[in-house]
């Protein structure tokens, strides 16, 4: 479970502009450094003068029982209004991320770039102190961000994170869904709660929650969802003291059809995707490639970050 910072820490947070280490799995995220360990098996890292991102609008989006068993066939993809291959925002970034500072991995590279600390604010403008749960990025590469109970407007530009309104819940994933699913003409933003099954539709201007289903089955929300145009919408679930499993889910109905074998790695929660690959970002700081249709992932890096969160463009790149 993602854990709360006490205020002492968030002052020292505030008072500094890089992270402080700390491997204590009881204050969770983003503080990694310590005993985690990393290697140097495929993934470069580099840091980042500037969070701009080439070809991003200001646009945002919409205002607006399970089955464990072999899933649908991902070579057979639902239709959607959009397409990835329009000519939308498509850079081959996959974003993840600590309660606290945002990350970028390069998915024709594997690169990863450290973009730096979320500038909280209050919907007043107030700086103030938060820890980022999720975030989700529109075909526009416009990104949201929730933390449990706020939902944030991110500047990819200045990394300040504008309140937009406060959540009824305890959000812990977070997507948008394409056009053509819950709106046949809006892409719309839809949480997991980490209390329980449910998924939620959110509406951008308000903060304001309306069901969408549940996953069923006893599953419940290990920490992400990701929806892509063209493909399905995933998510990382689990069940009881099991590890955590890869499902595909129902758009329309939330229901998780789940994948038989575990992934591997527990406490992912951050799942994005580029070009027909899911990758998942687990709190113990694995970067890991996750199979679509097997469920079953291979650790790509581990890097010294206790990932909260991940988010990628629903305009992604599908396989060829």
């Amino acid at each position: 479970m993602k854990r709360i910072f006490g205020v002492v820490l968030a002052l020292l947070v505030a008072a500094c502009t890089q992270d402080a280490g700390t491997d204590d799995d009881e204050t969770g995220g983003g503080w990694g450094t310590g005993n985690r360990s990393s290697s140097s098996a495929g993934l470069r890292s580099s840091s980042a003068s500037s969070g701009v991102l080439p070809g991003s609008s200001a646009a945002g989006g919409s205002s607006n029982a399970a089955a464990t068993s072999s899933a649908p066939s991902v070579d057979t993809p639902p239709s959607s209004a959009g397409s990835s291959d329009s000519g939308a925002f498509t850079p081959a970034y996959v974003f993840g991320h600590s309660s606290t500072r945002l990350y970028r991995l390069d998915a024709d590279t594997l690169q990863v770039t450290d973009l730096g600390l979320f500038r909280f604010r209050t919907t007043a403008g107030t700086i103030t102190f938060d820890e980022m749960t999720d975030i989700a990025v529109n075909n526009a590469g416009h990104m949201y961000g929730c933390s449990f109970d706020t939902l944030y407007d991110v500047n990819l530009n200045t990394m300040e994170a504008h309140a937009v309104a406060s959540l009824t819940g305890s959000f812990n994933g977070l997507t948008f869904y394409p056009a053509g699913t819950l709106d046949p003409m809006e892409e719309v933003l839809v949480g997991a709660i980490n209390s329980g099954d449910a998924l939620y539709r959110i509406n951008l201007s308000t903060g304001a929650t309306t069901p969408v289903g549940s996953y069923g089955g006893g599953w419940v929300s290990s920490g992400d969802i990701v929806s892509i145009d063209g493909d399905f919408t995933y998510a990382t679930v689990k069940r009881g003291t099991g590890g955590d499993h890869l499902a595909v889910v129902d758009p329309v109905t939330g229901v998780a059809t789940v994948r038989a074998a575990a992934v591997g790695t527990n406490k992912l929660w951050g799942l994005g995707y580029w070009n027909g690959v899911l990758y998942g970002f687990a709190e113990g700081g694995q970067i890991v490639t996750i199979n679509r249709d097997t469920g079953v992932g291979s650790v790509l890096e581990t890097q010294n970050v206790a990932f909260w969160g991940a988010g990628v463009t629903t305009a992604a790149k599908l396989p060829n």
